[in-house]
């Protein structure tokens, strides 16, 4: 008898000490299966994607003010999608970037505009979104097109190694017989992408580029001005 009660009573201990730990491990479980939080989504401002963002259906024709010769420019296809951005395989954030691509059918070239909202801290202090124009054809060459918030003064390295700027912000400009409001003035001082020149353009929300002059080797200035446009956004 003696025997079989110091049995049971081992028996008992073992037991006891094997729900212990598995109450332990199911409490470490359910405290462990919190919710995650979702990771902050940073979209894109509106006011920049006015300027910046154009979808399949968009057309501008320029027309040149000295000749008269005209180029044109097609948006062909557009997309729109969040990033996301990880930091040791956990997801820290998503991003909202846009690309789209931009056909001129008289120079037989294709141009890509891509776009982000990431926020960043730079020389002339920090941006919040910055467009990209890249001719595809030569994918190592871009220009900055934009920046926001646009402030005078504000300017990024390229990869010539100069400095394109936001020379100014223009109250009002009058292009094609319409009225174009807070019209901000970059300044490229070799336009890689386009000509290799010297180059100032005008962009306008709503609508894009409505004007650009470029320095032509001989010193006089070429400019070419938006005469017609569709935009679809």
């Amino acid at each position: 008898m003696k025997n079989y009660l110091n049995i049971k009573t081992k028996e008992n201990k073992s037991t006891l000490r094997s729900f212990s730990l598995f109450t332990l491990i199911l409490i470490i479980n359910i405290a462990g299966c919190k919710p995650r939080e979702e990771a902050p989504e940073y979209p894109l401002q509106p006011e920049f994607m006015a300027a910046m963002y154009f979808q399949e259906g968009t057309w501008w024709v320029y027309e040149d003010t000295a000749s008269g010769a005209s180029d044109s420019a097609v948006v062909t296809s557009d997309t729109r999608v969040y990033v996301d951005e990880y930091n040791r395989d956990v997801l820290q954030s998503k991003r909202e970037t846009f690309q789209y691509t931009i056909e001129h059918p008289a120079l037989g070239r294709r141009d890509r505009i891509t776009g982000e909202s990431t926020c960043e801290r730079g020389e002339s202090g920090k941006r919040c979104g910055f467009a990209i124009h890249t001719r595809e054809d030569i994918s190592s060459d871009w220009t900055y097109l934009y920046f926001y918030p646009p402030a005078a003064g504000t300017r990024s390295e390229a990869p010539s190694g100069m400095f394109v700027t936001i020379t100014e912000i223009l109250p009002v400009v009058q292009i094609a017989g319409q009225e174009f409001h807070n019209v901000i003035e970059i300044h490229d001082p070799m336009n890689s992408v386009e000509s290799g020149l010297e180059t100032y353009y005008l962009i306008a929300q709503g609508t894009g580029i409505i004007q650009k002059r470029i320095l032509q080797p001989g010193g006089e200035w070429q400019v070419w001005e938006l005469a017609r446009w569709n935009v679809v956004q």
